[in-house]
Order: structure tokens, then sequence, then C-alpha cells
């Protein structure tokens, strides 16, 4: 708890902004981007959330405590640890459970990445006229990194130096270091969202150092939503999406996507318990929904028709059995007091005559 706030305070210590990072990079010859929560943002709140959604994905019970006591166990032996190391040391699981979770892992990091888009148009500007480094303190190994960084279209570097393959970091300034003397940078500065490893650290050495601001909900938003129990959504939202635009994509974006890929996942998920065969979508309401059913291609599985039809042809026949207002106002609970108000009106009829009536199927007149 302490821990998270200490962090939380230094995150807005020394920041910059995008715009005058950008300006700052072209006084230097080299520069060095940290690659985590700097070029890269994973689709979820916190780095360890990757353990929590491997838990309740893959039904491994108390995976995400196991996975962090065992990387804390691992680096009392060494600083700088692979994920091998890692799951070397977790007791839970058989070897052939680690291989399998340790494979998953990777492919959850490598489809929970995303490229920074505050950042990306920075490093690709800065990439075409000067040598750019990318360094991490990281237990991923380097093919790994470098499979993340190709899927989101982060090339041109010179190097990418991770800390577990040299044996050196960034908190002790040894893999700052260890780039200067390699690689013969004489104009050196870093870029990073750490306060100790990313700011403090090369500003020892004499290197001139950026933070950015790690800063998960970097977005401001017409729709909020709330941070504890929407907080992975949160995170993906803030990741994905450009909040600049128009009012309809930010309210589709927003809420009415989340809405409608989870009320199309539970049907769908649903008719599968229930072993239905086949699904009708009805004009008009129906339409988008079919285009998200197809869209995750549901359709491969339980194939779906588009039904054309009006509300009203589906609705009047039902009235034959009981044409009576009661029945017309239980068949259409939606009515409200001024359309039912009208529709007496255009009758002759006066609403407060059949106010007991239309407050026994729970309306209540103004």
């Amino acid at each position: 708890m302490i821990k998270s706030l200490v962090k939380d305070i230094l995150d807005d210590v020394q920041t910059i902004s995008y715009k005058k990072l950008e300006n700052r990079l072209e006084r230097y010859d080299e520069v060095a981007f940290d690659i985590f929560d700097t070029l890269i943002k994973r689709n979820v709140p916190k780095p360890i959330d990757v353990f929590e959604l491997m838990e309740k994905c893959l039904g491994y019970n108390d995976f995400c405590k196991n996975r962090i006591r065992a990387e804390i166990e691992a680096r009392r032996v060494s600083a700088e640890v692979t994920l091998k190391d890692i799951y070397t040391v977790m007791k839970s699981y058989d070897d052939n459970t680690k291989h399998i979770l340790m494979k998953a892992e990777i492919e959850y990091e490598r489809n929970l990445c995303i490229a920074n888009k505050d950042m990306i148009d920075i490093y690709n500007k800065i990439v075409k006229n000067k040598r750019v480094f990318l360094i991490s303190d990281m237990y991923l190994c380097k093919e790994v990194i470098e499979s993340i960084l190709e899927k989101n279209n982060i090339i041109g570097y010179e190097e990418l130096i991770i800390s577990n393959e040299i044996g050196k970091s960034k908190a002790d300034g040894e893999l700052f270091k260890y780039v200067l003397s390699k690689y013969g940078c004489k104009n050196m500065c870093h870029v990073g969202n750490n306060f100790m490893a990313d700011y403090i650290s090369p500003k020892k050495l004499g290197l001139k150092s950026y933070k950015i601001k790690t800063n998960t909900y970097r977005l401001p938003r017409k729709y909020i939503i709330d941070r504890d129990k929407g907080q992975f959504l949160n995170a993906f939202l803030n990741n994905n999406h450009d909040a600049y635009k128009d009012y309809f994509y930010n309210f589709g974006y927003e809420r009415f996507g989340p809405v409608l890929y989870g009320f199309i996942k539970w049907m769908y998920e649903d008719m599968k318990r229930e072993g239905i065969q086949e699904v009708y979508f009805m004009a008009r309401d129906g339409y988008i929904m079919e285009k998200v059913y197809r869209e995750l291609e549901y359709n491969n599985d339980i194939p779906d028709k588009y039904f054309e039809a009006s509300r009203r042809s589906l609705r009047v026949p039902s009235y034959c059995k009981d044409s009576s207002l009661e029945s017309v106002i239980k068949e259409s609970p939606l009515l409200s007091t001024t359309n039912m108000e009208q529709l007496l009106d255009s009758l002759g009829l006066e609403i407060l005559d059949y106010k007991d009536k239309i407050e026994k199927y729970g309306f209540t007149l103004d």
C-alpha cells in the first residue's frame, strides 16, 4: 500500500510533456528509450494484472499470488533474472504445468502489449536521424521483446539491451555505463517513466534524462468508468482510444461498444449452453448486433440470419387475443405517461379516468 502510494507520488515528479520532449530530443546524437510503460503499454492497469488475467482465463487457482512470490524468491538469488529462473523456483506446479504457464505468459504479454500512442510518433521521427537504443530491466528474453516490438512496428533502433542478458540494470546505473562504453556514445540522453531507474540513475552518471508520466488514465473523457470496477476496460480504452475525435465516436468507443461486446458475448455463451443452433437478428435493432456477432466470428459456430420485420407487424397481431387498454399497456411497457396521455387524448378519453388501471401496471402519473 505504502509502496504503491510512493510510486504514484513519484510518477508526478519531474515529468515532461510529450510536446516538450520531442523538441528536447533534437539536441542529442544518441537517444535511449525505456521500453515498457514508455514505448510499449500493456492493456492492463498494472503489470502484475497479466498474472491475474492468466489465473481467471486459464483456471489455475492462486496463480497470480504464486507467480509474484516466485519472482521475489528468484531475485533473492540474483537481482537480474529470466522468466525461466522465475518458473524454476515456483513450487506450486509440476514441470509440465510450469512449461505450459511460462509459454502462456509469453503469449499474454505479446497480445496485451501495444505501442504507446503518445510516444510512437516521436520515436519514429527520432529514429530516422539519430542512433537509438532500447534499454529495459526485464525478465523476458530478448527474442520475446523483439517480437513484441516488431508486432507494434517499433523498428529501426540500433540495439536492444536487456538487463537479464548481461547481468546489469538501469537501477544501479551499470546498464547505462555498459551502453556508453560498448557503443561509444558521446552525446546521449535517456527517456523513461521510472523516477529512480530512468531519471535519477542516468543523471548520476552525468547523462541527461527525461521522465514521462506513466499516467494510466491519460485521456480526458466525457463518459467516466469507475476506476476500481472497470479498471481493465479503462486501461484498454486509455491505450487504444483517441479521445479527441467527435462525440459519436467517443460514445461508441467508451460506452456503446463495450455494452454491445458484453451483450453479444453473453448471448453467444448462453446459446451454447442451451444448444441453440441458429440465431435470428431482427430489424432494425438487431442490425448492429449482427455486425458485432460476425466481427467476433461467432457465426462460424452458430449461424445467424438477419430477419427484416417491423415491431408493429409483430405487436399488432398480439392484440387479437385481448385488445383492452390494460393488455396494450402490459404488452408495451416502454409507453411513457406522455405517450399514453396522447393515445387516450386521440381517442377522446381523459387519462385520469384510467389512473387506477395505469398505475396497476407500475406507471406513476405526474
